[in-house]
Order: structure tokens, then C-alpha cells, then sequence
């Protein structure tokens, strides 16, 4: 056999959670050709690299010059030869040894420039200027599932390269660990390939009795209530989850537990309405992770809990219709590769928004006059090539102003016109596990002539979470990246935090006294959500998922002038 159809076949052959030669394996492998390796001998003279912590370090041995060896994944011809089946390495460039395996070396050597590879070269014809490590005296052998599809590489210190795309569920065996890679193993019963996957795309293997149900509930819901957030979470042009849809948003977060293996949870897709007036997204609520050290996000759906793992699906039912009468379906894979059908009848899910009423107070303290200084104006100008206008203030200090018309945003900021105030005030939040997510105020029946900004931004970003507020025992990471020494760790709870959002008031034919009894007489609302999907890692430059929406009015009963005119938001 060729050495890259033997390669190719080898993915075709190594089982997913533990099948030998499953179909699913094989019907996978068909959709997703496997990405062929740069195949030439090592050129390049850079010095070797410095190795992280891990399982295994360089030894002080020499190779003997002159010699030009094959290379393999794993300890043996058995194995997958890197590089189409060509791989090689020449003894005259660097090569690092890490141990012996039987007759067999486990090297790194340098390819080309910002190229190398781990593997196995035979040690028979070899003399070795030094003692080599036991290598399978190291070896863990703890067998691992991908919770999400990865990319196996033999270089993860260098290009991160992949010789093979591995699905949600592929089983590996760990063998050990280099900085936050881990060193695996695939097989079947005919083919063997060796390489590094990201440690937080693993998770112990499934071992799960197919005889028995997947263990799947639907345990509560809550009501997802429009406001400004929500809508722009939705239909934002920029960032909006369903922005291309057409569709409308939904108005159930469905919460579904489960005490399955996360690599399980994972392969659940499909989600249905069966029965019921009412329509549902076909996964699950996305989580995202950031993964520093590889820089890239990473997407689960699953949060783990103490003892489950939890996940939200998004539904919409139609007015009218009673939760009671709706069942929801999803299909799942087993690890012998079949298919089943989940069925979850929705009756008797009880409604929970997450929030006890009156748990967070919203409090008005003082209103004062906004007026940016022609210095920043300008600055504004010449940044953004717009007019001063109070628009241009808005988009300046990232606050947003909805449904104010576009005659008065075009006013110059300065004018006599119109006038914005900074209100500012205080949250406080009663202990609990809840908290208070992703803030919208609005005005309740506004009078004539008065707009009140929905949110306060990121400046950096788009995020809408300066004044989020987290509840007690929140962990980091939450669970889409693995627990990592020195990152794990109990958020504090926040329990008081301030608020500052600009007022617009239209000036014409009110003296100030009017302005003031204007502005006492305000109902203020805030909307918020007291769980956030992702609330511990924020995906700033995409919104996160928002949880179901509670209201509080503001107390405004204490509310008076501020001194002097502000230019900066606190």
C-alpha cells in the first residue's frame, strides 16, 4: 500500500468512541479528506527549540552524522509516515531525542524554516552517545474523546500543521503532555498514527451502557421579552446572531441538563419541534472560549455543572400556544455509530427566569449637563471624518440613543436646541448566585421630546457589559476550556456598581425648572438577564448569548441636579 493512501486508510479504519472500524468512521473520513504534509527532508541549520514542561524532555544524546532516516508517527512501520509517506531526517541538522520506545527514538528535527515534526526513527543501525529514557514507562495511557472537531498535528511548538481532522467523539489514547498539548495515540486493529491535540478539546472517553436511554431533561424555561439588548443580540447588522434569517426572535430559553460524557453531549444535533405550534434553533445555544496560546475561539455547547452539564436551546412559540403542548427532538450518535432519536416532551417544565423579584435595585442619583469640549469634538472630527453633532458625541463615548430622530442627533452638540444630561445612579444586587447581565434602560410612556440611551458599550468592542454584576460561586474557567493551573479560580460576587447613561431632552419652549420637574417625573426601566451564556469567558467583538430578560423600575425618589457640566463619563 502506498504510504498516503495507507495514511488515508488509517483514518478511514480508527474508531470513533471505541469502534473499530465503525462506519462512522469511515462515512466521516469520506466527507473530510485529510490534509497532506509538506514531504521533504530536514534543511534547515536553526538551532533546536526550547521545550515546555511536559511529560518528556530533550536527552544529551548525539545522533551519529551522515545519516538520512525515515520517519514515523509511532515506534514502528505500523505506524503512518509523515510527509505523503516520504519523511526523513538527516543526522547533519538538529535533532532533539526524548527517549526510546522498544528498538524505536521519539525525535523533534527541523524541517524548514517555522516547520518541524515529532516523530520515530529505528535505533538499530544506530550508536548513541548517551542513555535513553523508557518512554512507555512514562506513558499515561488514559483514553480521551475530542468534545469538539480538532486538528492533529506532529508540530505544535512550531507551524501547528495538522496530518489529520479528527471528529467530535474520535477517541485517542493519552500518552502524555507537552505544554498545553497532549501527546495521543489513534488506533484500530490494523493502523496507528501518533500526534498532539489542544488539551481542552479532551475529555475522558465515554463509557456509557448503550443499553440504557441517554440521560437528557428538559428542566426549566425562561422568557426571552424584547427589549433593546435582546434585539441587538438578534438582529444587530453587525453582530446579530440572526441577522440573515428574516425570522423573528425567540421568546423561550429552554435550559436542558444532562449527566452523559461531554464528548457525548457534544455529537447531539438536530434539534426539533414534533409536536406544538412553535419552532426551535437546530443546536444549542453556542459557547465560546478564547484560547490565548492558540489564538483562536473555541465552540461547545455544554457547560459543565456539579455532577451535569447544562445547555440552553432557543425556541419560539407561536401566540397562543401553551409550552405544555410542545415535544422537542434531537438526534444523537452512539459510540457504535448509530443513530437515535431523543424525545422531550416539554409538559410540566416549570418556568424559572433565573432572577428572585427584587433582587437588584436600580437607584437615580443625580442628573448634570454633558457637554463635550471643542478639544475632544475636534478630535472626534478628525478621527472620524463626521460633524460634531450629538450623534457624533454618542458614537464618541459608545453609547446608543434609539429612537431619537435623526433631525436632532444632526443638531451640533453644542447648540441651544436640545441638551444632554448624564444620569447617573447606583445598582446594587442582593447576594445569590444570580446576577445582572447585558443592562438596556428605557423610559416608560416618555414624554414629548425626551430620549434616554439604551446601554453603554465596550469602547473597544461590542459588548454591552460595563455594568454586569456577578453572582456568588462563579468559577473560572467555566468549563469550555479545561480547569489550567494558575486559571482556575472563584470570580467575586458583585454587589453594588455605579451607572452613568446620557440623557437627550429637547430644550425648546422648558426653563430649567421644567427641565428638572421633566426629568423627576421619568419611569425608568432596566432590563437584564440574571444568567449569561458565556458570562466568565466575554466574546468581546461578537455579543454573547443572553439568558432570559427580568425588568426593575428605577427609584428616582432621590434624584437631583449634579454640580457643574460634565465632558467625561465616569
Amino acid at each position: 500500500m502506498k504510504p498516503i493512501i495507507r495514511l488515508i486508510a488509517l483514518l478511514l479504519c480508527v474508531p470513533v468512541l471505541g469502534v473499530t472500524q465503525g462506519s462512522r468512521a469511515r462515512a466521516w473520513a469520506r466527507e473530510n479528506v485529510m490534509r497532506a504534509q509538506v514531504a521533504h527532508t530536514d534543511s534547515t541549520d536553526k538551532a533546536a527549540p526550547s521545550i515546555p514542561d511536559g511529560t518528556s524532555i530533550p536527552l544529551d544524546i548525539e545522533l551519529p552524522k551522515g545519516k538520512k532516516l525515515p520517519v514515523y508517527s509511532g515506534p514502528g512501520e505500523e505506524y503512518a509516515r509523515a510527509g505523503n509517506g516520504k519523511a526523513s531526517v538527516s543526522t547533519n541538522g538538529w535533532v532533539q531525542v526524548f527517549g526510546r520506545e522498544g528498538d524505536w527514538l521519539l525525535i523533534q528535527y527541523g524541517i524548514d524554516e517555522g516547520r518541524m515534526r515529532f516523530g520515530y526513527i529505528s535505533a538499530k543501525s544506530l550508536k548513541l552517545g548517551g542513555d535513553a529514557v523508557d518512554l512507555p514507562s512514562l506513558w499515561e495511557n488514559v483514553q480521551l474523546a475530542l468534545i469538539q472537531p480538532a486538528l492533529l498535528t506532529d508540530d505544535p511548538l512550531g507551524s501547528m500543521a495538522d496530518i489529520a481532522q479528527l471528529p467530535v467523539g474520535f477517541q485517542v489514547r493519552r500518552l502524555g503532555w507537552v505544554g498545553p498539548w497532549i501527546y495521543v495515540e489513534a488506533r484500530d486493529a490494523d493502523h496507528l498514527l501518533r500526534g498532539f491535540l489542544r488539551s481542552e478539546l479532551l475529555a475522558t472517553a465515554s463509557s456509557r451502557d448503550e443499553r440504557l436511554p441517554f440521560d437528557l431533561r428538559a428542566v426549566s424555561w425562561g422568557p426571552l421579552e424584547p427589549d433593546d439588548a435582546l434585539n441587538r443580540y438578534y438582529f444587530d447588522e453587525t453582530i446579530g446572531r440572526l441577522r440573515d434569517s428574516g425570522g423573528t426572535a425567540p421568546n423561550v430559553w429552554l435550559r436542558m441538563d444532562s449527566p452523559e460524557s461531554r464528548a457525548d453531549l457534544e455529537t447531539l444535533t438536530s434539534f426539533r419541534v414534533v409536536a406544538g405550534r412553535a419552532s426551535c434553533n437546530a443546536s444549542l445555544v453556542p459557547l465560546h472560549g478564547f484560547d490565548s496560546r492558540a489564538g483562536e475561539w473555541l465552540t461547545l455547547h455544554f457547560m459543565p455543572g456539579d455532577g451535569f452539564s447544562r445547555g440552553a436551546l432557543e425556541a419560539t412559540m407561536e401566540k397562543g400556544e401553551n409550552l405544555e403542548n410542545v415535544v422537542i427532538a434531537c438526534t444523537g450518535t452512539l459510540p457504535n455509530g448509530r443513530k437515535e432519536t431523543l424525545t422531550l416532551p416539554l409538559a410540566g417544565v416549570p418556568e424559572d427566569s433565573g432572577y428572585p423579584p427584587g433582587g437588584a435595585g436600580f437607584t437615580a442619583l443625580r442628573f448634570t449637563p454633558f457637554v463635550r469640549t471643542p478639544e475632544q469634538m475636534t478630535k472626534y472630527r478628525d478621527w472620524s471624518g463626521k460633524p460634531a453633532t450629538f450623534g457624533g458625541v454618542l458614537e464618541n463615548v459608545a453609547q446608543s440613543l434609539p429612537g431619537a430622530p435623526e433631525e436632532v442627533l444632526g443638531l451640533p452638540y453644542d447648540t441651544s436646541e436640545a441638551r444632554l444630561y448624564l444620569l447617573e445612579g447606583e445598582i446594587v444586587k442582593e447576594h445569590g448566585t444570580f446576577g445582572i447581565y447585558d443592562v438596556p434602560f428605557s423610559l416608560k410612556n416618555p414624554p414629548e421630546g425626551v430620549w434616554l440611551a439604551a446601554y453603554q458599550r465596550c469602547s473597544d468592542c461590542s459588548e454591552i457589559d460595563a455594568f454586569d454584576m456577578f453572582g456568588s460561586g462563579i468559577l473560572l474557567p467555566d468549563g469550555i476550556l479545561g480547569l489550567r493551573e494558575g486559571v482556575e479560580g472563584i470570580v467575586p460576587e458583585t454587589l453594588r456598581r455605579d451607572f452613568s447613561i446620557l440623557l437627550l431632552v429637547n430644550t425648546k419652549g422648558r426653563d430649567e425648572t421644567q427641565i428638572e420637574s421633566l426629568i423627576k417625573s421619568l419611569r425608568i426601566s432596566a432590563a437584564f438577564s440574571a444568567e449569561k451564556w458565556n458570562a466568565r469567558y466575554e466574546q468581546h467583538l461578537e455579543t454573547t448569548a443572553i439568558g432570559p430578560r427580568s425588568r426593575e423600575l428605577a427609584d428616582i425618589r432621590g434624584l437631583e441636579p449634579g454640580n457643574g457640566v460634565l465632558s467625561e463619563i465616569p
